[in-house]
């Protein structure tokens, strides 16, 4: 679970929404009390806030404002005369003959719709919004994406607006159907195959001995890096080598085998053992685990009478880190990745953290060398989509995943495959001046289709790009406490007929991440035999409460006989399951999208399928 809210959690980058009021931004106050000087209190949204205003106004009236200024104390300009019997109104028209639009029923209806949700902004978005409407065939489904852009404070662009609109009008499964029935080159037909969770129609053999003398051409060493780390070549052997030896079996026969590091069976029993291997910790927790790793390494390097006699710093920062881990738990999420008597002596120590001063015995010894191998065994952030890349190749031929990383594989594979996270990725890199080797991306590949460089017609990539970029910009919303986080899936790789809806929102922690021990998540399916299903977790100081509501009120017995694998799949994760409870699902008048449910809904995730 840790895995998938720490992917959800950092998707993209996204300024914090602000509810301060900008310079040259309009919004409707009301003025609840009158001060001299023309100052003010004036109710803007859900905040009160003091104003200078530039001509008296009458206490109990709502206004159409400009802002001039908000450096010192917030400058409000009327753009309404005070005069009016409806001040709001005259200054809804006042607005649009300054924006250059049609005083029209269309657009003072949409003008309205804009100042009742709270919303603040420049005339110059209002204006490329008026002219994005006029141009739109379908006035009605134009104007709540608008409304949206104007919302999330999303910049109010064309190509912003017909992100959007296709998102809310198109599914990944059939944009990706659309672009399957041209000839693709290999890379991408194989590409598309993996993020629709179905089996390529290339060889294995064929699209590994492309991708590792694409790398081996360009230099990249992702996939050597990650062999070397899952065991499958020596750690002395350099990447020059690598390169060689690929390089001269290229202009040999092609009736040679290539230097692959051994049988497919085995490289995909080893880089699904890798893909295991990679601990669900934050950063933050990363960074504590290694420094608690390297101080047990010290602990069981002094003989045991002589530990008591470490320093006094050295001893309150081991208990200090081990304090943290346990406060996180993530010294429970570990037990998983150990052996039994590992976990059993990791259990004793935190039972009796003392014990680490006095232990005399082999266990604790051997207990640090496995912890030493798995942080030894933890990629770098940018080798993740590499090895995403390779374990979901490889499980399509060797499928030997458990549920639950084969789950975690195909979320994954959609994150960092599909492009969503190109940006971000990029931006790491610019700042930390560090070249960014990744993998081929579908939106590196439907970009360069639009520049007549891909393998892609124009008019195919152009919606299927439109799509994905409306599938980022919904991902992430973000405040200065909490974050929700929306993802959308091909459903065929959960046996469902329509795209896998998944929501999660939860609070943030003073880092800036989500806190998987306080947030909430939601998935919407259409499966092939339960139908429309939705699934909710809602996590509370680290207890989980599962409610799945279905129409057929039968599946409560199915669902019951899960309750004590998932009690103890959550147990291994450090989180108690605190109830399962099956619903039914009642159908809703008109269809309703998960997308347009999710707008509308007060708690900004529950919604219909």
């Amino acid at each position: 679970m840790k895995n998938i809210i720490s992917s959800l959690g950092k998707l993209l980058e996204s300024n914090v929404v602000s509810n301060q009021p900008k310079r040259g931004h309009v919004l409707s106050g009301k003025v609840q009390q009158l001060y001299p000087d023309n100052r003010a209190t004036v109710q803007i949204g859900k905040q009160q806030v003091n104003a200078q205003l530039e001509t008296p106004l009458t206490k109990g009236r709502t206004y159409l404002f400009k802002v001039v200024s908000n450096e010192e104390m917030l400058h409000l300009k009327v753009l309404s005369s005070q005069q009016s019997k409806a001040p709001v109104s005259a200054g809804l028209s006042d607005l649009l003959r300054q924006s250059g639009g049609k005083v029209s029923k269309t657009n003072l209806q949409f003008l309205r719709q804009l100042i009742d949700q709270q919303a603040s902004f420049k005339v110059a978005d209002l204006k490329e919004a008026l002219s994005i409407l006029q141009g739109a065939w379908n006035k009605t489904a134009a104007k709540e994406v608008l409304l949206q852009m104007f919302q999330k404070q999303l910049p109010v662009k064309a190509a912003v607006f017909d992100a959007l609109h296709s998102r809310l009008n198109s599914t990944w499964s059939s944009s990706m159907e659309t672009a399957s029935t041209q000839q693709l080159d290999m890379k991408t037909s194989t590409l598309l195959a993996q993020l629709k969770g179905e089996r390529p129609s290339h060889s294995l053999m064929d699209t590994s001995v492309t991708k590792i003398m694409s790398e081996v051409r360009t230099g990249n060493p992702s996939t050597y890096q990650l062999f070397k780390q899952a065991g499958l070549i020596e750690s002395s052997h350099s990447f020059k080598e690598f390169q060689n030896s690929w390089k001269e079996w290229s202009v040999q026969s092609k009736e040679t085998h290539p230097p692959l590091p051994g049988a497919f069976k085995g490289i995909a029993g080893s880089m699904q053992k890798l893909f295991h291997d990679q601990l669900p910790f934050t950063n933050t927790e990363r960074q504590t685990w290694n420094q608690w790793v390297n101080q047990l390494e010290r602990i069981i390097s002094t003989p045991a009478g002589q530990r008591k006699a470490l320093p006094d710093t050295f001893q309150q920062g081991l208990l200090k880190n081990f304090e943290k881990l346990q406060n996180t738990a993530v010294l429970q999420k570990l037990l998983p990745f150990l052996t039994e008597a590992d976990a059993s002596t990791l259990k004793s120590i935190t039972n009796n953290p003392e014990v680490l001063f006095q232990d005399r015995s082999s266990s604790l010894q051997q207990l640090v060398q496995s912890l030493k191998h798995l942080a030894s065994r933890q990629i770098d952030v940018n080798l993740q989509p590499s090895l995403v890349e390779w374990v979901s190749r490889l499980s399509g031929e060797y499928p030997d995943l458990t549920q639950k990383n084969a789950m975690l594989m195909k979320i994954k594979s959609m994150i960092h495959l599909s492009g969503m996270q190109d940006e971000s990725l990029l931006k790491s890199a610019l700042q930390s001046d560090s070249p960014m080797a990744k993998e081929t991306s579908l939106k590196s590949i439907l970009l360069q289709s639009l520049e007549g460089q891909g393998p892609m017609r124009a008019d195919t990539a152009r919606p299927l790009l439109h799509f994905l970029n409306g599938t980022q910009l919904n991902a992430l919303q973000e405040t200065q406490q909490t974050l929700q986080a929306t993802l959308q899936f091909p459903g065929s790789f959960v046996g469902s007929s329509e795209d896998v809806h998944m929501n999660m929102e939860g609070r943030k922690t003073p880092k800036g991440e989500i806190d998987p021990d306080f947030c909430h998540i939601l998935f919407y399916l259409n499966l092939e035999h339960l139908n429309e299903t939705i699934v909710d977790l809602s996590i509370s100081d680290r207890r989980v409460g599962v409610t799945v509501m279905n129409k057929d009120q039968s599946i409560e017995a199915v669902v019951h006989s899960f309750k004590n694998k998932l009690a103890e799949g959550l147990e291994a994760l450090g989180y108690e399951l605190n109830s399962l409870n099956v619903r039914t699902l009642k159908p809703e008048p008109g269809p309703v999208s998960p997308q347009e449910h999710k707008e509308s809904s007060k708690e900004g995730v529950d919604l219909r399928i």
